[in-house]
C-alpha cells in the first residue's frame, strides 16, 4: 500500500499522529528540485511549496506542507478546522486546530518541541497559548512585529515571496486576542 492509500485509511487525530511520526519528515522541496532534509538554509531563496502528492511520494514538508496534510485529514473527517501561520520577520511557523465536541485542539507535527495534540477550552486560549510558546521558542522578547493570521490554502509551487504577498492581504489577529 502507498503512503497516500495508507493515509486515507487514518480515523482519527491520533492515528494521523502516529502516521506523520512514521512516514513524514520535517524537509522541503526546493524550485531546484532538490530535497533538504531538516535544513531551513536558503529556505527564502529557494522554497517552494509542495504538492499533496509530492507529500505522499517522498514523506517529507515543513509546516506548511504539514498543515496542508493534516487539512487534507480533518475535511475528509468532516471536523472543523481552521489554519493559522504566525510570523515576524525572521520566523514564521504554520499550525492547524480543529474543534470535537465544543473543544478547541491544536494538531501539532511539523515542531519537534511541541509535537502533539493539545487541548483548549476555547480557541483565544490556544491562539494565546501559541503565541507565548512561538515567542518562548524562538526567544521573542517582543511581539511589535509579529503578525497571526488565518488562512485557507497555500497552493503548490507557491515559493515565499508568493507565501508572504498572500500573507500580507490577511487580518492580523493579534489585536482581537490583544482585547479579550
Amino acid at each position: 500500500m502507498n503512503l497516500k492509500d495508507l493515509f486515507f485509511t487514518i480515523k482519527t487525530p491520533e492515528e494521523l499522529l502516529d502516521f506523520m511520526d512514521k512516514y513524514i519528515q520535517y524537509g522541503w522541496i526546493g524550485k531546484d528540485n532538490i530535497i533538504r532534509y531538516s535544513n531551513i538554509g536558503n529556505l527564502l531563496e529557494k522554497y517552494r511549496m509542495a504538492s499533496l502528492d509530492e507529500v505522499f511520494e517522498y514523506g517529507i514538508g515543513i509546516c506548511f506542507e504539514q498543515v496542508a496534510l493534516e487539512k487534507l485529514f480533518f475535511d475528509s473527517q468532516n471536523l472543523k478546522n481552521e489554519s493559522y501561520a504566525i510570523y515576524n520577520h525572521h520566523m514564521c511557523h504554520a499550525f492547524l486546530l480543529y474543534e470535537y465536541n465544543h473543544m478547541y485542539y491544536k494538531f501539532e507535527h511539523a515542531s519537534y518541541q511541541s509535537k502533539g495534540i493539545f487541548k483548549y477550552p476555547n480557541k483565544e486560549e490556544l491562539l494565546i497559548d501559541e503565541i507565548k510558546n512561538f515567542c518562548d521558542r524562538h526567544k521573542i522578547k517582543s511581539m511589535k512585529h509579529l503578525v497571526l493570521l488565518q488562512y485557507d490554502t497555500i497552493q503548490a509551487n507557491a515559493d515565499s515571496q508568493e507565501i508572504k504577498d498572500m500573507f500580507d492581504h490577511q487580518e492580523n489577529l493579534l489585536h482581537i486576542l490583544d482585547k479579550k
